[in-house]
């Protein structure tokens, strides 16, 4: 883009001399005095007028340009007046032209000095140069028809400051710049007055002004000075010598992938004839551009529009070569060089996030997301999305899940809002866990995914309650016993996810926990906690167990009745009370019980059993033998065990008094065993050679317990320490060899009959003979 390089500054005159007085006006001299040609009047320097005359004389001299405002001022009764020189003037009063040259580059510093002529009577007055560039249209003909655009909007001037400062760098919003003085009441001949120097580049936006209007105001002791009418403005025209060329509005831009962006261009100075420009790409798998623009001497300074297509992503420049010339001698030959576009395409990337962050919609409600682009696409940009259901629920109907779905952004917009609709609501009572739906943008055309928002998710809370059951499959516990037991079982209606988690408060009317009864919990389901009474599920990602099974143990009183104890528990999570406590369950959670909840304690008698005090260790007669009567649970208070006993078969060790039944044994009160002794006779000076055998004791049955169906007899073995007899008589003692008849006997005869798991072996010894040699048996 050509931004003609114009300075503007200030300077003041080294001496009073380096400046000329206007046409009519006096000189000073280097010392302050004045020419031959004033006068004095009331001890002052007076001018040539015909009375009292003050002047001021304000010069803008550069590069060939002069620019005066004279403020001249009569005596007090004639009253004052400020105006520019009537050399800017014709006859008629319109205005000569006034041309500042742009090929001298008005850049030079420009005099500017006040000279006063006071009088007895002067007085201050505060004035405002002020500065302001104009509209130009196509009509104007300065220097061979060379004129400039339309002034840039206020909008443009303000959004811009621009830096063209004459007098300060103060701008209103029509885009006047300006410089306050005060005349002030000075008694030199002559003062230079220098005006805020400030040196800047014209801004790109005001390249192609060429004219600006000055003019003066006298703001304050307007009652004594005034502008003169038709005298209080002048216009200065600048030289176009601008080089020939295109003027871009951008020197760079940015385009999307698949979208289009647009810029403006127009001839830098009037053509001879049609010209025609051609925007080129400089790689057409980056961008494209529209067609060829036709420019006329009519409307060469009017934008034509530019717009590129990005096809691919990458950098490049767009060209405008002159394709058509303005003709022989033209100004816009074909090999004329022009300014180009850099053009950067490139795809961007689209994010998405809630519509309102961190607020979770009630199932039946919609999940809004809001899908994000920046820039804003200049065609409308379909987005592709996928849509996922929360974990382990169904809020977002099939159709409404996957992949498939899309959003599109209009053009010119950087959002579009995404509603995915949730099922619920009234009628709709399935307990689900509240969870995320999650929308992911996926790829597409024109456009990337977010490496850091690329997906978004939104908390559908459900509305349900949760619901807990309790019933006693097994209502009957035995005190004391460790193996009938009761069961209280607690059943979710789902398993509970991470994040929720419910205490379920057992309730017991009619027993106490801890003094009638124990809990305990049956095996090692997920998620499930017993502590003081309280179930506690609480939930994981793979989600909790759905049944926990609570043991209750009754405990051993000293009563013999039956307890009832009824469980319960709350019906709500919600309310005053004991409650379910519920954490991550958005529905709350509702309890409820099967039955009537009660479990009998059973206050059955203790069960006696007997058994040898000393297992399987036989005893001698004339020792005792010792039996363990044993309770199952030790009885509360002192319990009589009645008891029988019998001998061993075919012996009598236990005497007449010992055996038999009505015998007994008491089991003390907390004690749950008591030693029975057997006496059995035998010993020193008893030889009665006895088979051994078993001593039994038999529990009978009695009062505040019970016979074990197994163990409710034992025996000890008591062996004889006697020896077994046996003697040999020969009754017939003749045998005639050869001779089946005429034989010998031998008779062995035992002291007792000999019992089961009793023998005994006697050998026969001979002399004289030998068995099988002299004889036979």
């Amino acid at each position: 883009m050509r931004v003609p390089p114009w300075r503007f500054g200030f300077r003041l005159p080294s001496s009073p001399a380096e400046s000329s007085a206007p046409s009519g006006r006096p000189a000073s001299s280097s010392d302050g005095s004045t020419s031959s040609a004033t006068r004095t009047v009331a001890g002052g320097p007076y001018g040539a007028l015909s009375s009292a005359v003050r002047g001021v004389c304000l010069s803008l001299v550069g590069s060939g340009a002069l620019l005066a405002l004279l403020a001249t001022a009569a005596e007090a009764q004639l009253g004052r007046e400020v105006y520019f020189h009537d050399r800017y003037f014709n006859s008629d009063g319109t205005q000569k032209p006034v041309k500042i040259s742009e090929s001298a580059r008005v850049d030079k510093l420009i005099d500017l000095y006040v000279s006063l002529h006071p009088s007895d009577e002067t007085e201050n007055f505060n004035y405002v140069l002020k500065l302001q560039p104009l509209p130009v249209t196509d009509t104007t003909d300065y220097e061979a028809g060379r004129a400039c655009h339309e002034l840039p909007s206020q909008a443009d001037l303000r959004a811009n400051r621009p830096c063209l400062v004459f007098f300060g760098d103060s701008i209103t919003a029509d885009g006047v710049v300006e410089e306050a003085k005060t005349w002030k009441n000075l008694t030199a001949d002559r003062v230079p007055v220098r005006i805020s120097p400030y040196q800047q580049e014209i801004p790109k936006k005001w390249n192609k002004i060429r004219a600006f209007k000055l003019w003066v105001e006298v703001t304050s002791n307007g009652e004594n000075y005034k502008v003169r009418d038709g005298r209080g403005e002048v216009i200065l025209h600048v030289f176009d010598t601008h080089p020939h060329g295109v003027d871009l509005s951008k020197e760079s831009l940015s385009v999307n992938a698949a979208q289009t962006e647009s810029y403006t261009i127009a001839l830098s100075t009037r053509p001879n004839g049609n010209v025609v420009v051609t925007p080129t790409s400089a790689d057409g798998t980056i961008v494209t551009t529209s067609g060829p623009l036709t420019f006329r001497r009519s409307n060469w300074y009017t934008a034509q529009t530019v717009t590129v297509t990005a096809t691919g992503t990458g950098s490049t420049t767009v060209n405008h070569p002159i394709t058509t010339s303005d003709g022989d001698g033209g100004k816009y030959p074909t090999t004329l060089s022009t300014d180009a576009v850099t053009v950067n395409a490139s795809k961007s990337a689209v994010s998405i996030a809630p519509k309102t962050a961190n607020t979770p919609v009630t199932e039946g409600s919609d999940a809004v997301f809001t899908v994000m682009v920046n820039p804003a696409p200049t065609a409308n940009l379909p987005v592709s999305l996928t849509v996922a259901d929360a974990p382990n629920a169904d809020f977002v109907s099939s159709t409404n899940q996957g992949s498939g779905k899309s959003v599109t952004i209009q053009a010119g917009q950087t959002t579009a809002d995404f509603t995915v609709p949730t099922t619920g609501g009234v009628g709709e009572t399935t307990d689900e866990p509240s969870g995320d739906v999650t929308v992911t943008v996926s790829s597409g055309t024109g456009y990337t995914v977010s490496s850091s928002a690329g997906s978004a998710t939104v908390k559908v809370n459900d509305n349900d309650a949760t619901t807990v059951t309790l019933t006693t499959p097994d209502a009957t516990a035995t005190e004391g016993s460790s193996t009938d037991i009761a069961r209280v079982v607690l059943a979710l209606g789902r398993p509970l996810r991470a994040g929720e988690s419910l205490g379920v408060p057992l309730g017991f009317s009619g027993g106490a926990v801890g003094t009638d009864f124990t809990l305990s919990l049956s095996g090692s389901p997920t998620g499930v906690a017993l502590s003081e009474g309280t179930v506690t599920f609480t939930g994981s990602a793979g989600g909790s167990a759905t049944v926990a099974t609570v043991l209750l143990s009754a405990s051993q009183d000293v009563d013999t009745t039956d307890e009832t104890v009824t469980v319960s528990i709350p019906s709500s999570s919600t309310g005053g009370g004991t409650i379910l406590t519920a954490t991550g369950l958005e529905g709350g959670a509702t309890g409820s019980r099967s039955g009537n909840g009660q479990i009998v304690l059973s206050d059955v008698a203790p069960e006696i059993s007997i058994a040898p005090k000393t297992a399987n260790t036989p005893v001698t007669e004339g020792t005792n033998a010792v039996f363990t009567v044993t309770s199952n649970p030790a009885p509360a208070a002192n319990l009589t065990v009645n008891l029988t006993v019998a001998d061993a078969a075919n012996a009598d060790f236990v005497l007449a008094d010992n055996e038999g039944s009505g015998k007994s044994v008491t089991i003390m009160g907390g004690q749950t065993t008591a030693d029975f002794p057997v006496p059995t006779t035998g010993g020193a000076g008893e030889t009665t050679d006895e088979p051994s055998g078993d001593v039994t004791v038999t529990v009978n049955s009695g009062t505040g317990y019970r016979v074990s169906g197994t163990n409710s007899s034992a025996a000890v073995k008591v062996n004889d320490d006697d020896a077994t007899t046996v003697r040999l008589t020969t009754p017939d003692t003749t045998a005639t060899e050869g001779s089946s008849t005429d034989t010998a006997s031998v008779v062995l005869t035992l002291g007792r009959v000999l019992r089961a798991g009793e023998s005994l072996g006697v050998p026969l010894g001979f002399s004289g003979g030998a068995v099988g040699t002299d004889f036979t048996l």
